[in-house]
């Protein structure tokens, strides 16, 4: 009866502290130099278990480039190498405080058992989940709470001895029972020296990327890139190098060829204090050349911002090449000088001052060859952090303080001895980059084979082969593990990172973060993605694919997604979107919205695959503004479809089937309810398609639906030539709806061939 008490007052208490306690108190800035550990949590210790594991390297994984195979065939066959020193390292803490201790401590201040006891389910659901638990046991939820303590867990993969990332969870643990708390994930650092940094891989940020720590990390990852990773010596259609090596054969030093070099590069010889210079290519000596090929050059990336003080023009060329200050500079290329400098390179390639900007057709040819001059760069300088070519990038960051933690608590081994101090910490999500909202720069990133990042924290450096931080949660340079593709700053990585999945998977993840960036010169929506295209058509083709590309869709025919399905994509939210006010893309394109898209199609789209086309494509034409780039802007295009047409008025009261305008793609659509959703492409197609329903076509608006598979097709109006223009996609759910009236949208309607511009 005591204990029934006991357990009905901890109830009573808990309740209480997560309805109203535990959304009220204090928050306290913590820091490593500042680490929560507290009276009540500073006897709980985690304790470490180990066990081998094997696990396939990188280069068993690749085939290619980077075709995915079966599950049970990933090695590539070449080398069958396994890591036999790899490691699978546990840790576990069973907290010494029960629920009604971890209450008291919590008031009294403890923050680790705060949010502990935040991450639990409301009162009456963590009653229930108990329950169930007890059904048929013998356990009864009292005795359950009355013993129930929390539980730190965590696991990590060590490659070759070199620590590993680990994140912890957590779960209420009572008896056999552990309830998962999904809420409360934290990841475990180390401080450099502490004994738990030998087996804990996360270290305090680097803030200050001027430091000599900084440098040298910059020119040893550069350096180790440079002589053991084979696979960012060559492009990922090319595999010589790597089946060289897998021989046992050498590979010898990294040499660019001379048609991957670019015509103009800067020479930065002179330093920092000296001179910088515009050179040609063509015009230096084969001796000059051969050097150039053999030591390599960088290449920047970065945010133009506004117009720049200095720029490859006519008027400027003469002062160019004659040489001048880095002092001329804006601030970001002064920074980028000094990079390349510090890292043992003579020669940069910058876009405002290798392509002559008052010239169309150097422009052209110079954007052609953009997929080559990223690929073949030694290394790509990324200023990410920032967000104008006049703020420059090597100044010291701010700390940013962490969403839950530091806490510190002891590391012991699996023998009991002490190991060391580790910090559980769970960071705040970070603002994306500069260098992330901007169009241009994303493929400027995805096609550059090694990467030093200058983020808003602090330096990164991500290759094809490995990624790592000057501090962080993965700071060794360790080859990256089949299947790992997580960048350590996001949508910064090269297109290595994607090279095992589907090309029509790859680029829906480009497509849906490319949309949601800003071009300073609108007209440029194509063009600032075409050699990432053409990338992708490249690698398509050489995995024996069917690739087509019509004004930004891009399509495998080869795998049963036509490019009908590539036409349904749809805007995330057209209150936020609007049609470029100059033409740059058909409607039929997602180039011609400006606004956030979601494909809807990958190749992991089976039930779609499934479904039969129900419309045919009989002809299309693109009309390029410059002919030598098929992949970059277009001055017109249309296509001519067969499909059937019914008009919108005629659908208003389709048995079983309502209407319903949708303010966002945003909302998951229940295939429960019968319906037809209509997604409008911007606010105004919203406006027209409810005053069709609203006034039953009396408002005198023409608007159709036009059938391309049973699932759904486009939403379409008349312009008054008699084109066909898109303002919409329409979805049909008819899941639940009574059989005989399946199919009756378009039942009776007839094939009629149109042409949309």
């Amino acid at each position: 009866m005591a204990e029934d008490i006991q357990v009905e007052k901890l109830l009573e208490d808990l309740g209480l502290y997560l309805e109203q306690e535990s959304k009220a108190r204090p928050e306290q800035l913590l820091t490593f130099d500042n680490p929560h550990s507290c009276e009540h949590c500073r006897d709980d210790f985690l304790q470490i278990v180990e066990k081998p594991a094997g696990i396939r390297c990188y280069q068993c994984a690749w085939s290619g480039v980077g075709m995915t195979m079966s599950p049970e065939n990933r090695s590539c066959g070449g080398c069958g190498k396994l890591y036999e020193n790899d490691v699978q390292r546990g840790y576990s803490a069973a907290l010494k405080s029960g629920l009604g201790n971890a209450v008291a401590a919590a008031r009294s201040g403890c923050l680790l058992y705060a949010h502990l006891l935040a991450s639990l389910d409301p009162i009456d659901r963590l009653v229930r989940n108990l329950e169930k638990h007890c059904s048929g046991n013998g356990d009864t939820v009292k005795s359950l709470l009355g013993i129930a303590t929390f539980r730190l867990f965590g696991a990590s993969r060590s490659k070759e001895g070199v620590p590993a990332r680990f994140v912890f969870g957590a779960h209420l643990r009572t008896g056999s029972y552990e309830l998962p708390l999904y809420s409360l994930e934290l990841d475990a650092w180390a401080m450099p020296g502490d004994g738990a940094s030998k087996l804990i891989e996360s270290r305090p940020y680097e803030c200050d990327v001027n430091s000599n720590a900084s440098w040298d990390f910059a020119r040893r990852c550069l350096d180790t890139c440079r002589a053991n990773h084979v696979r960012c010596r060559e492009r990922l259609t090319d595999t010589k190098l790597m089946k060289l090596q897998q021989a046992g054969k050498g590979i010898g030093s990294e040499r660019i060829s001379l048609d991957s070099i670019p015509s103009r590069l800067l020479d930065v010889e002179g330093g920092t204090g000296g001179r910088v210079k515009l050179v040609k290519f063509d015009t230096l000596s084969s001796s000059e050349q051969e050097i150039l090929c053999s030591s390599g050059f960088a290449a920047l990336s970065y945010c133009w911002g506004g117009q720049q003080s200095l720029t490859l023009t006519r008027s400027q060329s003469q002062h160019l090449y004659g040489g001048f200050s880095p002092s001329e500079l804006p601030k970001t290329i002064q920074d980028a000088v000094r990079v390349i400098q510090e890292i043992g390179l003579r020669y940069l390639w910058v876009d405002a001052l290798c392509i002559q900007q008052d010239s169309d057709q150097d422009k052209a040819a110079e954007i052609s060859r953009m997929e080559t001059y990223y690929g073949s760069a030694t290394v790509t300088i990324c200023a990410a952090a920032a967000s104008t070519a006049e703020q420059g990038f090597l100044f010291r960051r701010k700390s940013h303080p962490f969403a839950i933690g530091p806490f510190r608590l002891a590391l012991r081994n699996k023998n009991g001895t002490d190991e060391g101090s580790i910090y559980l910490v769970k960071e705040s999500e970070a603002p994306p980059e500069p260098t992330t909202t901007r169009g241009w720069t994303m493929q400027e990133s995805f096609l550059s084979r090694r990467i030093l990042i200058y983020s808003e924290k602090q330096l990164y450096w991500t290759c094809t082969t490995s990624t790592c931080g000057c501090g962080g949660d993965l700071i060794s340079m360790v080859e990256r593990v089949s299947g790992n593709h997580r960048p350590l700053v996001q949508y910064i990585q090269p297109i290595g990172d994607l090279v095992m999945l589907p090309t029509t998977n790859q680029w829906t993840y480009i497509l849906t973060n490319y949309t949601t960036r800003h071009i300073s010169v609108p007209s440029d929506k194509l063009l600032a993605i075409s050699a990432l295209i053409s990338h992708i058509w490249e690698v398509s083709e050489e995995r024996k694919e069917k690739p087509a590309y019509i004004a930004g869709l891009f399509v495998n025919l080869a795998n049963g997604i036509s490019l009908l399905d590539q036409l349904r994509w749809n805007v995330l939210d057209p209150s936020k979107s609007h049609r470029a006010t100059v033409y740059r893309a058909p409607t039929w394109s997602w180039a011609a919205i400006e606004g956030s898209i979601l494909n809807p199609v990958s190749e992991d789209d089976r039930l779609v695959a499934r479904q039969p086309d129900e419309a045919v494509i009989h002809s299309y034409s693109v009309d390029l503004v410059h002919p030598n780039l098929p992949f970059g802007s277009v001055s017109g295009a249309h296509m001519v479809i067969e499909a059937k047409k019914r008009r919108l008025c005629e659908c208003i009261n389709v048995p079983g089937l309502p209407l319903v305008v949708r303010p966002s793609s945003r909302r998951s659509f229940s295939n429960e309810n019968p319906g037809i959703d209509l997604l409008p492409d911007t606010e105004e197609d919203a406006r027209t398609m409810r005053e069709v329903i609203q006034s039953k076509c009396a408002s005198g608006d023409e608007v159709f639906l036009l059938l391309l598979r049973a699932s759904g097709g486009l939403v379409v109006s008349p312009t008054a030539s008699g084109d066909m223009v898109r303002i919409g996609v329409f979805k049909i759910h008819e899941k639940g709806l009574d059989e005989s009236n399946r199919g009756i949208v378009f039942k009776n309607c007839i094939s009629v061939s149109m042409r949309l511009v």
